[in-house]
């Protein structure tokens, strides 16, 4: 949160206490961004598969700095399933499942999973 008066004001006038953040760079926007926000004595995120370094080593080092001032990570699907609570809410599951399927590994098994299905509602 250094430096943009207009965007502290913003996230002050949430009401929030803990952000949820990921970036173009682990390195640049995120470490800096996190590490300001934690001066301010907010909590903060890192949607770790949302944000990527300019290099492996650079992501995974800003990672590492920022577990040691005490970010915790989650991923895109982790935080999807934690805003979605349960595949109940009619309102945002169709949604939701549809943010799922942007990923290929997990529209593969929703593949399988349906063919699995079929196969046992046949037999």
């Amino acid at each position: 949160m250094p430096g943009d008066p207009g965007f502290e004001r913003a996230v002050a006038d949430l009401g929030v206490r803990h952000l949820v953040l990921a970036g173009l760079t682990t390195e640049g926007c995120v470490l800096r961004t996190s590490v300001g926000a934690l001066q301010r004595d907010y909590g903060v995120t890192v949607v770790v598969d949302a944000s990527a370094g300019a290099t492996q080593v650079g992501h995974d080092t800003a990672l590492t700095t920022l577990g040691r001032y005490g970010v915790n990570f989650t991923t895109w699907l982790s935080l999807a399933a934690e805003l979605q609570v349960t595949y109940d809410d009619e309102k945002t599951v169709d949604v939701f499942r549809s943010v799922q399927n942007l990923d290929p590994s997990f529209a593969k098994n929703t593949e399988q999973l349906a063919s699995a299905l079929s196969i046992g509602a046949r037999g």
